[in-house]
């Protein structure tokens, strides 16, 4: 991300969220985000994504200039190269875990006898065989999540954002839910951006950053900084 700006208007106001932000996140590595609430954390992973546009400024995935793609090829890159991990799940209801699961690796094109495969396997290394042909309401929260980390994972891709995974769950579910989430994207060389209140999350990651006065600022003594 370089030189990124970004502001929203909010009825006569125009509300600054970045201004000149400048960051790279490593490959391979779990990098955090924190911040108070409003700083625009979310903001940060939906630019990344291409969710929303910067006003200003560049930003590469890899090598993939993502603010300038053109909606049709944001819509195919985020589907093959991005995964999401959401604090409120984002599990269909109408659909099983499996299908849950499948719907993503269908959406980039592959086939849904592959899809399934990829889908039982990535239920696997989360903890949930057996429960491929349930639906999602008659699970805990954290195997709500667990389903959702194996979505993330089931088309492969590069990159995984992460918005507050554990913000929904009590503190041993969520210790132990992002502990199989580092332990199974340190396993793929999967490159996280994850954004948490959690120290003890935090205190987990390879880099911690900190969204502040309109920009992104590393955290180069660890939580005890922030």
């Amino acid at each position: 991300m370089n030189g990124i700006g970004k502001s929203y208007r909010s009825g006569e106001r125009q509300q600054v969220i970045f201004k000149d932000l400048t960051a790279t996140f490593a490959s391979g590595r779990i990098s955090a985000i924190l911040g108070k609430s409003g700083a625009g954390k979310s903001t940060l992973l939906n630019l990344i994504a291409g969710i929303d546009r910067p006003d200003a400024g560049s930003l590469r995935v890899g090598e993939v200039s993502v603010a300038t793609l053109a909606e049709e090829d944001l819509c195919r890159f985020r589907r093959q190269r991005i995964g999401f991990v959401f604090q409120s799940f984002h599990l269909l209801p109408v659909l099983t875990v499996e299908e849950n699961v499948m719907m993503v690796p269908e959406l980039s094109g592959v086939s849904p006898a592959e899809a399934r495969k990829r889908a039982v396997s990535c239920l696997a290394d989360v903890g949930l065989t057996g429960m491929e042909r349930r639906p999602p309401e008659l699970l805990s929260g954290g195997e709500r999540q667990r389903v959702s980390i194996a979505r993330a994972l089931a088309s492969d891709p590069d990159l995984i954002l992460a918005d507050e995974p554990t913000g929904n769950l009590d503190g041993e579910t969520g210790r132990a839910v992002m502990d199989l989430f580092t332990s199974l994207v340190r396993k793929r060389g999967k490159t996280v951006v994850v954004v948490t209140h959690s120290l003890d999350i935090a205190s987990a990651c390879d880099a911690l950053f900190e969204v502040r006065d309109h920009g992104l600022f590393p955290l180069d003594h660890g939580v005890t900084s922030w």
